[in-house]
């Protein structure tokens, strides 16, 4: 019988230093790219813009509410216009803006008249809500 060769028993066990470092080196790439790739989705300065335009019209309606009975205002048989709320927020002081365009820059085109296809933000009559889903 003979003795076990060299090369079958001094058989290297797990990784060399050089594939480890490889490794690591494309997880550290990986990364960067998500990194790269959530933060310019985090950052959008129109969606960003979108949002802070919903919370503030989302606000302007509860502080309206606030102030007064629920079923004084929208009155029942009026349409059901964002801009005629921006406009009787505004009148009302719930509204802090100088312009319409402020105020509903980033409305959804599909409450805007006319009608386009803008994504944005929405305000639900029934609830008195906003919804910034569509703004990125």
């Amino acid at each position: 019988m003979q003795p076990p060769s060299r090369r079958t028993a001094e058989r290297p066990r797990g990784f060399a230093v050089v594939e480890l470092l490889v490794a690591l080196t494309i997880v550290a790439i990986l990364a960067a790219v998500v990194l790269v790739v959530v933060d310019s989705a985090t950052n959008d300065p129109y969606a960003s813009q979108c949002r802070a335009e919903a919370r503030a019209f989302d606000q302007a309606v509860q502080h309206y509410y606030l102030r007064h009975e629920p079923h004084v205002w929208p009155r029942s048989g009026t349409s059901n216009s964002v801009l005629a709320v921006v406009v009787a927020l505004r009148v009302q002081g719930d509204l802090d803006t100088t312009s319409l365009a402020r105020a509903i820059g980033h409305l959804d085109g599909s409450q805007r008249t006319p009608v386009d296809t803008v994504k944005g933000w929405r305000y639900d009559f029934e609830r008195h809500t906003t919804d910034a889903t569509g703004c990125g």
